[in-house]
């Protein structure tokens, strides 16, 4: 048992008495289970991260496997398109322009809000609600590009294929866009109104995948041996 030594009270000022704090074998114990956590949480993630690199290095060049890759780096692009279009409306939110003519029927006011929305001038769609959407969708799926050429297929991509997959995105956004809005709007009339806007996405986000998933496999990161 351990004592903190005594204490001499200053002038004019009464003592106060320190509490003892005993330490015992048990009491260290129980200091050092976070310890003891902590080196068994790393164990667990470097058995973990040599498993999945065993697994990489057996059937790295597999189709399924880059196949479960590929939904896996989908996954991280979700996150990353989640946090950018949280963030990207505080800079474009003030914008009031309306688009122009030829993406109007892309952006559809009926098909993507449900009343009135700040987004919305004389029954057009305004810039400040593409940019944001656009641009979260466009800077997730740039990172899924770079994401998907070093560790799902491992290749080596081109400036030639990254002006290409970029032409390609744009358009697979914008139809994409359009796809929500005719889904929903065929859904909302039946009894499926309440899953509209959630089959919607998911139809949308199984034409990217049908899409990038076979343009980047056999195209942009296929490799010299198999060309």
């Amino acid at each position: 048992m351990c004592f903190l030594p005594p204490i001499v009270p200053e002038p004019g000022r009464p003592c106060k008495a320190r509490r003892v704090i005993p330490f015992s074998g048990r009491g260290l114990a129980k200091l050092a289970r976070p310890l003891v956590y902590c080196r068994r949480i790393k164990r667990r993630e470097a058995e973990a991260l040599r498993f999945w690199k065993a697994l990489d290095a057996r059937w790295g060049d597999r189709a399924l496997w880059q196949f479960v890759k590929f939904n896996l780096v989908s996954l991280s692009i979700t996150v990353v398109q989640l946090l950018l279009a949280n963030l990207l409306p505080l800079l474009f939110d003030g914008l009031r322009a309306p688009l122009p003519p030829l993406l109007r029927p892309v952006f559809v006011p009926e098909r993507l809000f449900e009343g009135e929305s700040i987004y919305v001038t004389d029954g057009v769609v305004t810039w400040g609600y593409v940019l944001p959407f656009f641009l979260s969708n466009f800077l997730a799926n740039i990172y899924g590009y770079f994401m998907n050429m070093k560790a799902t297929f491992r290749g080596r991509g081109t400036r030639a294929g990254l002006i290409a997959y970029l032409l390609v995105l744009t358009g697979l956004i914008l139809f994409t866009t359009w796809l929500q809005g005719w889904v929903a709007a065929k859904l909302l009339d039946t009894s499926f109104s309440a899953l509209a806007r959630t089959v919607a996405a998911l139809c949308a986000g199984m034409v990217q995948m049908a899409v990038l998933f076979p343009l980047e496999k056999f195209v942009l990161f296929r490799k010299k041996a198999e060309r």
